[in-house]
């Protein structure tokens, strides 16, 4: 969901390079590790693309496909097609779908279809957790399931709010997420946390008030959590704001803002070894330290980035 532009901060680095497939556009040089992101196709398809550590161009990785989410030993990848929940090797065969989310009547007997998305691993790698909209996408809640799609279950319930993007922290005890009244007009959300026995818990981690945040993702070492925040106040001036990708460490510490945005960023993703932060920007995707040195473009048109351990 691009829709950030950034602003107060350059982006730096080589000339974009225009790779055809897709009219994808990546910066050729070394990242950290290998990058899956979701691209878009012709007639408005979208698939997922390889950004390859060694700075080659962007190729194509799997067709139907976006959201994608890597294991954590970097073997395989969850990923959403059709608004389900599939699971493929990291040499994309051996493809199989995870989720076969029911319909339901409303009151007025009209059969509301649920979509699943936003897919992410447990840190031992035994369970996926992903969120279900529902109710002609006015609700969402958060769901986990094993690997193989056994044991589906409900650790939220939404209704009436909404409840996205879930991310586990790294000792498994807690999936973080964001929430907000309404899903189909995304303001006032907040991070909240739920424990593996659905129990709402309190993230260790002070964030702003007032406005959205969105999209919580740990950091490798559990200590940091990175999250879009939107200050709607500049977001509907069109002036600069406080607006873009945020960092909070565990405790009392005040939050830090990595790269100031007119509006959401979304979808921060950590390197494996902690240090760098790609997230969403519109139109594509950008890569930052977690310390707001170094940032540049990676993806002209992308979004969805996910980190793809060595294998």
């Amino acid at each position: 969901m691009p829709r950030l532009v950034a602003v107060g901060v350059a982006i730096v680095g080589p000339a974009l390079a225009f790779v055809s497939a897709g009219d994808l556009e990546a910066v050729a040089q070394t990242i950290p590790a290998d990058l899956v992101f979701t691209g878009g196709l012709a007639r408005d398809r979208q698939a997922l693309y390889l950004l390859s550590a060694r700075g080659s161009r962007p190729r194509l990785l799997l067709r139907d496909a976006a959201d994608a989410a890597a294991s954590p030993d970097g073997q395989e990848i969850a990923f959403v097609r059709r608004g389900r929940i599939w699971i493929v090797r990291r040499d994309t065969s051996n493809q199989r779908q995870l989720t076969k989310p029911t319909t339901k009547p409303t009151a007025k007997g009209v059969v509301t279809p649920a979509h699943d998305s936003h897919p992410s691993w447990s840190p031992d790698g035994q369970t996926i957790y992903f969120e279900r909209t529902q109710d002609n996408g006015e609700t969402s809640s958060i769901y986990s399931m094993g690997t193989d799609g056994s044991h589906p279950g409900r650790l939220t319930h939404g209704a009436p709010a909404c409840q996205i993007y879930p991310s586990p922290s790294p000792d498994g005890s807690l999936i973080a997420f964001a929430e907000a009244g309404d899903c189909r007009h995304w303001f006032d959300a907040t991070l909240v946390a739920v424990s593996l026995s659905g129990h709402l818990r309190r993230l260790p981690f002070a964030v702003p008030h007032g406005d959205s945040v969105d999209s919580p993702t740990w950091s490798p070492d559990g200590r940091h959590l990175a999250y879009g925040f939107l200050d709607e106040g500049s977001s509907s001036s069109g002036e600069p704001g406080r607006s873009g990708l945020y960092v909070s460490i565990a405790g009392h510490s005040p939050p830090h803002a990595i790269a100031l945005a007119f509006r959401y960023v979304y979808e921060p993703a950590w390197s494996p070894d902690g240090r760098w932060i790609a997230f969403d920007r519109s139109p594509g995707i950008s890569l930052v330290r977690s310390d707001g040195t170094g940032l540049r473009r990676l993806v002209r048109r992308g979004s969805d980035p996910t980190w793809l351990p060595a294998s």
